[in-house]
């Protein structure tokens, strides 16, 4: 599979306006997938964080799947109805997650990707860009 399906570049100058919509959605440069920009806020009302800001998010994102390419992968395996991942981001078991609060997940192995996941527990958001496959 070839990976110049995804422009990093192109997401750089957009990121600025993710602050006003917090989901964007655009075709990829060969057409066969959707790739979505999303930022999930974690903050409560009172403009604290919970403690447990898994069960709000409501995802599960598992690392180092090797793909039929033979390239290790991060995917969405459950997303929880009703969770910010569910009615914020819109996010489907099976969506590619390429980074997550700014690091590539691209290779990375089931204990990386923890890892990356884990500390990002405490920050008030996580900014999530997905590859979805269309069709």
């Amino acid at each position: 599979m070839d990976d110049h399906w995804w422009d990093q570049a192109s997401w750089q100058s957009e990121a600025a306006s993710i602050s006003m919509h917090p989901v964007t959605w655009k075709p990829s440069q060969d057409g066969e997938r959707l790739i979505g920009r999303i930022l999930l806020n974690k903050r409560m009302k009172d403009g604290t964080v919970p403690q447990d800001t898994g069960a709000l998010l409501g995802l599960k994102v598992v690392g180092g799947k090797m793909t039929d390419s033979g390239r290790l992968r991060a995917f969405i395996t459950k997303v929880k109805r009703g969770s910010l991942a569910d009615t914020v981001g819109h996010l489907q078991p099976g969506d590619h997650v390429l980074e997550w609060n700014g690091r590539s997940l691209e290779g990375a192995t089931f204990k990386e990707v923890y890892n990356i996941i884990l500390e990002s527990k405490s920050d008030p958001q996580v900014e999530l860009v997905v590859s979805r496959l269309l069709g």
